[in-house]
C-alpha cells in the first residue's frame, strides 16, 4: 500500500507541476519602472500591474498593451499571442516635454 500512494503522489506533483497546454504569456519590459500597465484581451481578460510584469495563462488571441506614467507620453500596442507563445515587449516611455517660457 505504502509503494503505490508513493506513486499517486509522484503523479500529482507531476500534474500540477507541469505547465497547461496552449496559454501564452506577455513579458513587459522597459523604463520607467513602476509604470502602469494596461492588458486587455479575449473574454474580457484585463490584468494591470506595474513594469516590469510578465502577465501568465494567456489564451490564443490579441490583446492590447498599454504602458503610462505621469509626466510621460503613453503607449499602446496589439500583441497577438498563440500556443504556449511567449512574447516580450519592451517599451521605453519618453518624458512630456515641458513649456518653459
Amino acid at each position: 500500500m505504502e509503494v503505490n500512494m508513493h506513486k499517486w503522489l509522484m503523479l500529482l506533483v507531476v500534474l500540477v507541476a507541469r505547465p497547461v497546454l496552449g496559454q501564452g504569456a506577455i513579458v513587459l519590459i522597459g523604463e520607467p519602472a513602476g509604470a502602469e500597465v494596461l492588458i486587455t484581451g479575449p473574454g474580457d481578460f484585463k490584468f494591470e500591474s506595474e513594469l516590469p510584469v510578465v502577465a501568465r495563462g494567456l489564451v490564443d488571441g490579441a490583446y492590447a498593451v498599454q504602458v503610462s506614467r505621469q509626466g510621460y507620453v503613453s503607449q499602446s500596442q496589439k500583441v497577438s499571442v498563440s500556443s504556449a507563445q511567449r512574447i516580450t515587449v519592451e517599451v521605453k516611455l519618453t518624458k512630456v516635454a515641458s513649456n518653459s517660457s
